[in-house]
């Protein structure tokens, strides 16, 4: 049914942030509303998190992360189960988020079409392992389709809340059941609110005490800097609320340069089923000649509080070369917890055609 993925450890491929390809329209991508982020924080201003003692050189730096055993990938967005042509002109799957909908059902949101401009979902009834396209899906017609990097909650209120990101910040949509999407006034968090130029999606879990945080990575020097220079200090930082929709940005920042100087993009967050607090992202090496030279890979950090992380790991899924003379690469990282306590891993699949632009799911199985 699907195309089968080995596992490899080591390797660079051709880079895909999915988010690079994405829309650059600088419109407001929601209808503008006073901002509601920009309360002032009450807490005691932490110092920055640090989980080693100074940047780390590429290429073997990491510890692989045994906390999971995983299947080898599959794809479950694909060009033909999209409609998709795969000649360079349109996208089957990039920059997923994927969560159990009010069906009980796993399903994955994503960006498709030309450009990844369009919202799609894909459902599957049997724990994934068979996906179809939900033609009942419903993405907001007032909200531009090209917000990106979408991420799913359960929502306090019931149902669901999407948070997706633009060049002005982190917007977000109410759905009840997960397949019809609404779209929330104004903006969560916006970039000015950070300090930065740029956020890099915005990914939400919920606290023991009830509280909510989200994790938001730097975007600014994607386009100028993470796949050309060295160090590149990008951070993932961080917001708390009480109702998801008003936010109060955390001092600080929660990973940071100390683990590597490469950028760390596109953060997704999730509560394992030993109650730590999972960041999990992908990190690009630098250009220094020809895009050959890219790694993208999932990489993912821990925490007991949600504030002060662990060192981080690299995932084992990894895309061997399935293309004479070019490799393949995993972005836009997504673990979904089962209920069974399995996780599905679900990942942009990156580099030439015809795979690329496609989206794979490993199955992890906790390790204790």
């Amino acid at each position: 049914m699907f195309a089968i993925f080995g596992i490899v450890f080591l390797g660079v491929s051709v880079v895909g942030c999915g988010g690079g390809a994405e829309s650059t329209d600088t419109a407001p991508a929601v209808t503008e509303a006073p901002v509601t982020s920009v309360a002032p924080s009450t807490e005691v201003p932490m110092e920055p998190t640090s989980t080693s003692a100074a940047p780390v050189d590429s290429g073997g730096w990491w510890t692989n992360d045994t906390s999971y055993s995983w299947s080898d990938p599959e794809f479950v967005v694909t060009y033909e189960l999209m409609g998709e042509p795969s000649d360079g002109s349109s996208r089957a799957g990039v920059n997923s988020g994927g969560f159990i909908d009010g069906e009980g059902n796993l399903r994955v949101i994503f960006a498709s079409g030309p450009g990844a401009t369009k919202k799609s979902s894909i459902v599957s009834t049997d724990g994934g392992k068979t996906f179809t396209v939900d033609q009942g899906f419903t993405w907001p017609s007032g909200m531009k389709e090209g917000l990106g990097h979408i991420s799913v909650s359960v929502a306090p209120e019931g149902g669901f809340r999407a948070f997706l990101r633009d060049d002005v910040g982190i917007a977000s949509a109410h759905s009840p059941d997960g397949r019809v999407w609404t779209a929330d006034d104004g903006y969560r968090v916006k970039a000015s609110d950070l300090g930065i130029d740029r956020v890099d999606g915005g990914s939400v879990v919920q606290l023991p005490d009830g509280r909510y945080r989200m994790y938001i990575g730097d975007e600014s020097m994607y386009f100028t800097k993470c796949g050309s220079e060295r160090p590149v200090s990008t951070t993932i930082m961080s917001a708390t609320s009480t109702d998801q929709l008003n936010w109060v940005v955390d001092p600080g920042y929660r990973i940071g340069p100390e683990d590597t100087d490469l950028c760390k993009l596109h953060p997704h967050a999730f509560v394992d089923t030993n109650g730590d607090v999972v960041v999990i992202f992908h990190i690009n090496n630098e250009i220094s000649q020809s895009r050959g030279q890219w790694m993208s890979a999932c990489f993912m950090a821990r925490s007991k509080d949600g504030m002060t992380f662990d060192p981080i790991t690299k995932l084992e899924p990894m895309l061997p070369s399935l293309v004479p003379g070019n490799e393949l690469s995993a972005s836009d990282c997504d673990i979904v917890v089962m209920p069974d306590k399995t996780t599905r891993l679900f990942f942009s699949v990156s580099g030439p055609l015809p795979e690329g632009d496609q989206i794979a799911m490993a199955i992890g199985t906790p390790a204790s």
